[in-house]
């Protein structure tokens, strides 16, 4: 869970704010991020998550293709759910 960590304390603490710590895991990650404004309106028609699965994990499924889901992650650091959604 991010909020228990070094980062959420941090922006817990005001010392930093959610948007800039987003951007520096991404960075040191070298993953994308995606913009509210550039969210799809509906998930993948071929990818079927159940509502639980995606509350408890925090993740969103934004786009398909043959061989790979992308998703919207809370947590990419938490490898369960993203190695547990698959084509």
């Amino acid at each position: 869970d991010p909020r228990g960590s070094f980062i959420g304390l941090m922006t817990r603490l005001g010392l930093v704010s959610e948007r800039d710590a987003a951007e520096a895991m991404a960075e040191v990650l070298k993953l994308p991020m995606l913009a509210a404004r550039e969210c799809p309106d509906a998930p993948p028609a071929n990818v079927q998550l159940a509502v639980k699965f995606m509350k408890a994990h925090g993740v969103v499924p934004v786009s398909e293709s043959e061989t790979e889901v992308g998703l919207l992650v809370a947590n990419p650091l938490d490898r369960y759910p993203i190695d547990a959604v698959q084509l």
